[in-house]
């Protein structure tokens, strides 16, 4: 992982965000938190129509970012990846010119 000790996000605190998110035991493969992992759920992607995913290059998890979109291709959705080389996740709270972009994307995806 590039950004393992990002100012924004360091890595020790989004693992504790996690801990405290999922049930006790389960780690970031549990379905709650990653539902490319196999299980009976998987199976529904495919009644999916379409999909918009945000990445950015910048963001800790990037690689977990991406690893959904793969999964969906597979599954035969059809997705737009956007990623951003320069961006991180909650770019919007800190730069405007970045929110109106990324709504800008959004609204272009809603009403294709």
């Amino acid at each position: 992982m590039k950004y393992v000790a990002g100012q924004m996000e360091p890595l020790p605190a989004m693992d504790l965000i996690w801990e405290l998110a999922l049930p006790e035991g389960a780690d970031r493969d549990h379905p709650y938190s990653n539902p490319m992992v196999d299980g009976p759920h998987k199976s529904k992607l495919r009644s999916l129509q379409r999909c918009l995913v945000f990445g950015f290059g910048m963001d800790s998890l990037v690689d977990r970012q991406q690893e959904p979109v793969q999964t969906l291709v597979i599954h035969g959705v059809k997705d737009e990846a956007c990623f951003d080389k320069s961006g991180f996740r909650r770019l919007d709270i800190v730069d405007f010119k970045g929110s109106t972009i990324l709504n800008e994307i959004a609204k272009d995806f809603i009403n294709s």
